[in-house]
């Protein structure tokens, strides 16, 4: 509300890049996405050289299934910025979850994987590029890839719930049941953001039951 009431005043801040991108985040967060989208084309329009704009606008309209137009504003920020890891490791990681809406999807799983390479080249040991690209070596069935990425990245991010159920599911997948067991706890046990806990519930029992 202050934000907005700020933004409303008319004062000559009120098309100040950083008001505009917290009001846009903040709509996105409470998952008001039609406002949170008229915020985010308002600081383009506004700011057009601000990365942030397309950043926000690339995260919104992921949260309201239009992928397509999300990759439009990813690969916008990269041919701007070809050395934007952010913007680099957001269209790979939105590759490698959901490259089946956006095409062919092993096409997809490639050219996942070239971008969290290239993000990586710029951040090397990021810890969520290092998930991201480990994802997508397990979105292609490429286990023995997939293994140190997702292995450093669960390490380095304890707390994040998405990588440690990413671990889990690789574990699965090698049959090391007792460690995915235990990387689904930490899931359950991390900052729970972006997840499914009844779903994890279900993981770790049937993990369990293979031991």
């Amino acid at each position: 509300d202050l934000l907005q009431a700020a933004i409303a005043s008319g004062r000559p801040d009120a098309k100040d890049p950083i008001l505009l991108y917290l009001l846009a985040e903040s709509q996105r967060v409470v998952k008001d996405f039609d406002a949170a989208q008229a915020t985010a084309q308002a600081l383009i329009a506004a700011n057009p050289g601000d990365a942030r704009g397309l950043h926000v606008l690339s995260l919104i309209l992921q949260d309201k299934g239009d992928f397509k137009g999300a990759e439009r504003a990813l690969r916008d920020l990269i041919a701007r910025d070809p050395m934007d890891a952010n913007a680099l490791n957001s269209l790979g990681y939105m590759f490698a979850e959901h490259g089946e809406r956006l095409g062919d999807r092993r096409d997809r799983l490639d050219e996942a994987v070239t971008l969290l390479q290239r993000a990586l080249k710029i951040e090397p040991g990021n810890p969520s590029y290092l998930d991201s690209l480990g994802w997508a070596y397990f979105q292609q069935g490429r286990l023995d890839l997939a293994d140190a990425p997702l292995t450093e990245a669960a390490d380095k991010l304890k707390d994040n719930s998405v990588v440690q159920d990413h671990l889990g599911d690789l574990r699965f997948k090698q049959r090391r049941f007792a460690d995915a067991a235990a990387a689904w706890e930490r899931a359950l046990g991390g900052d729970g953001q972006s997840i499914d806990k009844a779903k994890i519930e279900s993981k770790i029992r049937e993990a369990r039951g293979r031991m």
